[in-house]
């Protein structure tokens, strides 16, 4: 599927890609994507799913699924049991199972913010990143910041930001969550690298589907490591299940 049409406007490999390849997945269906794409096809969907920021209003609108929308995939109600359920495939060298998890994504009690939990599929997972890791969402078109010389991929748009630095208003929301054993306490401070800036942007690639590129921001503002080397950024591939 992932051999998308070369077409002339920047947006028609996108728009071909979700309306007429992800938009025919079945929600059931949609755990093979995981398993058929490889590492370079998620970094090109990230690409791919980012062209349509570049293509005019009417582009847009025409690249629209029908009666879909990003909230479709996401919780509406601020209820406890309420609770939207993602799959992934992180792109790594070498996984080790740490290339697989889930992200489930609830809206809190008290203020309506949306907020998630990573769970890792494995021993080594959660071992490598003692949970619980919580991050905190925000919807809607933002800008991924600028490390151009960086990231080839950075300076441009996505449509949902999951940050892992959290503050104690946060964290003062999530506590009593565990009260009501739904969710674990939380950690008063995430687990390496993700209390490090870490961040996530999220692209809509169709129906269901999500691609994303991770980011540890507290290392790109000195833009090389103590070792003289540029941090990579992250790329997965997200499914609502």
């Amino acid at each position: 599927m992932i051999y998308f049409a070369s077409e002339a406007s920047n947006l028609k490999p996108a728009r071909w890609c979700c309306r007429n390849v992800i938009h025919d997945v079945s929600r059931h269906e949609r755990s093979h994507i995981l398993r058929e794409l490889s590492n370079s096809d998620i970094e090109r969907l990230w690409r791919i799913a980012g062209t349509r920021y570049d293509a005019s209003v009417a582009e847009i609108s025409a690249s629209q699924v029908p009666n879909f929308s990003i909230w479709d995939d996401l919780p509406t109600r601020s209820e406890v049991d309420e609770c939207s359920n993602f799959r992934g495939r992180a792109v790594l060298p070498i996984s080790l199972g740490l290339d697989k998890f889930s992200k489930h994504i609830f809206k809190s009690l008290e203020n309506e913010q949306l907020y998630g939990r990573v769970v890792h599929n494995n021993v080594i997972g959660n071992r490598v990143y003692p949970g619980p890791l919580y991050f905190k969402v925000a919807v809607g078109s933002s800008l991924i910041p600028i490390y151009r010389n960086m990231y080839p991929n950075s300076g441009s748009m996505c449509d949902m930001v999951f940050s892992y630095s959290l503050g104690l208003s946060d964290l003062d929301i999530l506590e009593p969550l565990s009260v009501e054993n739904r969710w674990p306490k939380p950690r008063k401070e995430n687990p390496k690298p993700f209390n490090m800036g870490f961040t996530d942007y999220i692209r809509v690639a169709g129906p269901g589907v999500y691609v994303g590129m991770g980011l540890q921001e507290s290392n790109t503002r000195n833009m090389k490591s103590q070792f003289n080397t540029i941090p990579q950024p992250l790329f997965f591939l997200m499914i609502a299940t």
